[in-house]
């Protein structure tokens, strides 16, 4: 997926003329001891979108990419919901600040 983020990230700076470079700097801030919450909380977000064949896990049972393969349609729909609930709350913690920000520094 990161390959594909990367792609997308181009794809988009070209056409909206941004600055390449801080755009891939940008797209490959990641963070190694986040990976295996993410998949935890992509394959639990997923879980809610199945229903009564979504499988719940913990973390006391074995989290490995075996029992993620096994219910990969709940990983993958669960990685587009928490993506997309994630870029909605750091869009709006974004605004906010800029909105404060703005506000102060005209009052000037």
């Amino acid at each position: 997926m990161w390959g594909f983020q990367m792609l997308i990230a181009i794809a988009v700076s070209i056409i909206f003329r941004l600055n390449k470079m801080l755009v891939i700097i940008a797209a490959n801030v990641s963070i190694p001891p986040m990976i295996p919450i993410i998949i935890y909380l992509s394959h639990l977000c997923g879980a809610i979108w199945m229903g009564e064949r979504g499988q719940r896990i913990t973390f006391d049972q074995e989290l490995t990419m075996d029992s993620v393969m096994n219910n990969l349609v709940q990983y993958i729909v669960g990685a587009i919901t928490l993506s997309v609930v994630a870029g909605a709350i750091g869009g709006a913690i974004t605004y906010i600040v800029l909105k404060t920000f703005r506000r102060s520094s005209s009052g000037r």
